[in-house]
């Protein structure tokens, strides 16, 4: 069964560019058989198009694939032979947003200063955890 999928939020350009790459965490152990047909990750997104995108078996419990194109939220699983293997979770697409400023605009290389984010398209992300990523850190 699919626990997790990571991330669960991506933005509209993500969506409409079909190039985000999805990790899928399982509850329990899968098992994978190279004589079983290929497994597949199976979309259906707000419009009620299905898609199939190969998955690439990383462990017994990880998957990973790439979202298709998707006309907003979507629902995601397993699949094999256009068949259903697994529960499904959803996949929340939300409008792109746009920062415009920051204040400051510097700060000690330490860290510690508080940075204000001036730009449009955060309020639909009011339910999720944003983070802010400065040179390889998340903060």
């Amino acid at each position: 069964a699919i626990e997790i999928i990571e991330p669960s939020t991506i933005s509209e350009a993500a969506a409409g560019s079909g190039d985000q790459l999805l990790s899928i965490m399982l509850r329990e152990e899968f098992i994978f058989s190279s004589q079983e047909p290929q497994l597949h990750c199976r979309f259906v997104d707000g419009i009620g198009t299905i898609t199939y995108t190969n998955a690439d078996v990383i462990s017994s419990t990880e998957v990973r694939c790439l979202a298709p194109p998707l006309a907003g939220d979507a629902k995601v699983c397993l699949a094999s032979d256009g068949i259903p293997e697994s529960n499904s979770l959803g996949l929340s697409v939300r409008p792109t947003s746009l920062v415009h400023e920051l204040s400051p605009g510097v700060g000690p290389s330490s860290g510690g200063t508080h940075v204000r984010v001036h730009g449009i398209g955060f309020n639909s992300y009011s339910e999720t955890n944003v983070l802010c990523k400065f040179g390889n850190e998340l903060s």
